[in-house]
């Protein structure tokens, strides 16, 4: 048997079809029929074609490899991993490793000069100093979320959810009963707001008034008062939790929205064993976490698709690399809610 190595010319007289049309079908270029880019690959596959992607990366100046940076001391793990496997999805779909940054700071351990096409950050703060070091390394950045003013000409691209659109969808929805609504937007204190919650808390406010309800703030005292690593938030402590729902209660809000994922279905147990007899606020969780909050039909679970989240960043990157002349740089996100039967 031939040690020879499978090439593209090969797979072309396989089939009886150019070369470049085998080369866009294994590499996800020009226009290919569906049914001709699966043959492409299945006989790839079946004659043992392995791809040069260090010819290919040369040839395109380009490394093969995405950046992907999450924010720092993370409690929402399971949204967080939806939307990395999002990313990570939608890298191999592109034929993208992925590199995981842990810190996007000063003394970030992974070196800023280690070579990727581009790089997505995910819930920038105002002033993000992850997109201020992308930015200085010249290297393209899609953010999982809006940026502030100030860094806008940093970024090449935006997916982000429109809030607005968003909690006036949750009013709607509250309407329905047909009873009045007087709600509360619950916080957790964090040492940095980032751009998206203080959209949250924007749009809250905002239908408040148009509906000429008073927009009330509860901020949530459960961190610890451990000490705090540098870059990392507080973690909670949920023994507060009870005494702080029986303080909501006394306040008779109709519908509590949280905004913290996974905290929505705990506060619900809570309110419930203090009802002492009077209707239960009705719940929001703003996002909703798919573990918990999203289980429970008596909870209005806002579904922020974190694996599609993830995935349309990388394709929004990948359309930047490629030079696209589409003028289009922002996409917006779309949101589903689910129960509160």
């Amino acid at each position: 048997m031939s040690s020879r190595r499978v090439t593209i010319v090969d797979i072309a007289d396989e089939l009886g079809i150019s070369k470049s049309l085998v080369s866009n079908a294994l590499h996800g270029r020009g226009r290919v029929s569906a049914s001709t880019r699966d043959l492409v690959r299945e006989t790839a596959e079946r004659m043992g074609y392995v791809s040069n992607r260090a010819a290919q990366q040369l040839r395109s100046s380009r490394y093969g490899t995405l950046g992907f940076t999450v924010p720092p001391g993370l409690r929402a793990l399971s949204f967080y991993m939806e939307l990395t496997l999002g990313v990570s999805d939608a890298c191999s779909e592109i034929g993208s490793d992925l590199m995981l940054y842990t810190r996007g700071d000063e003394r970030s351990p992974v070196s800023m000069n280690v070579p990727i096409d581009g790089a997505i950050v995910c819930d920038p703060q105002p002033g993000d100093t992850r997109i201020g070091r992308f930015a200085q390394a010249r290297v393209p950045v899609v953010t999982i979320g809006d940026v502030d003013p100030a860094q806008a000409t940093r970024v090449a691209g935006t997916v982000s959810i429109d809030f607005g659109k968003v909690t006036a969808e949750v009013f709607s929805h509250l309407d329905e009963s047909g009873e009045s609504v007087r709600p509360v937007l619950l916080l957790v204190d964090l040492p940095v707001i980032p751009i998206w919650l203080q959209e949250v808390r924007e749009a809250f406010g905002s239908e408040c008034r148009k509906r000429g309800v008073e927009a009330r703030e509860v901020r949530l005292p459960i961190p610890t008062d451990a000490p705090v690593a540098h870059g990392r938030q507080p973690l909670l402590d949920s023994s507060r939790l009870p005494e702080a729902t029986s303080r909501l209660m006394k306040d008779s809000y109709t519908a509590w929205l949280v905004a913290f994922q996974g905290l929505a279905s705990t506060l619900r147990g809570f309110a419930a064993e203090r009802s002492e007899g009077r209707v239960s606020p009705r719940i929001v969780a703003m996002p909703g976490d798919p573990m918990s909050d999203a289980l429970d039909a008596r909870i209005l679970s806002v579904d922020f698709r974190a694996h599609d989240y993830g995935a349309t960043a990388v394709h929004l990157l990948h359309r930047v690399l490629r030079g696209d002349p589409a003028p289009v740089r922002h996409t917006t996100h779309r949101t589903e809610l689910y129960g509160d039967n």
